[in-house]
């Protein structure tokens, strides 16, 4: 038991050390509403920014913004050249699920809200989209 214990507090330390360590500032073109946390979010150019477990997504206009103080470390297999955004869907609402920073395999990835995790018993299958990210 305490072997396990000082794992998963070792694995929880590297994970928070990764994800405080980089910061990320990209752009987005989103082309549907979405949602982040219980923010509604309209479709449009966004520019997207990650430190130290903080995940900030502001319309390019500036008139939405959604601010995420909670995020959790994700992992990938591969590595891929370019960074992405990816949302469940449920039916025709999207939430945003993960960050994938370009060129590393650790993300972001956001908790289900309570709507979500609703939308989910409802309509049982969930599709993912994905969009790209650009420099800023």
């Amino acid at each position: 038991m305490k072997r396990f214990l000082f794992a998963a507090v070792l694995v929880a330390a590297f994970l928070s050390t990764l994800t405080q360590a980089q910061t990320i500032d990209l752009r987005a073109t989103i082309p549907f509403s979405f949602r982040v946390g219980q923010t509604e979010m309209p479709a449009g150019e966004y520019v997207v920014h990650h430190q130290g477990g903080t995940l900030i997504l502001r319309e390019q206009s500036g008139r939405h913004a959604a601010l995420i103080g909670f995020a959790l470390g994700a992992y990938r297999p591969a590595v891929m050249d370019e960074g992405r955004l990816e949302f469940n869907r449920y039916g025709a609402t999207y939430f945003l699920a993960k960050l994938w920073p370009p060129a590393s395999q650790m993300g972001v990835a956001l908790p289900q809200t309570s709507r979500e995790r609703e939308l989910a018993r409802q309509f049982g299958v969930m599709e993912r989209a994905n969009i790209a990210l650009a420099g800023k």
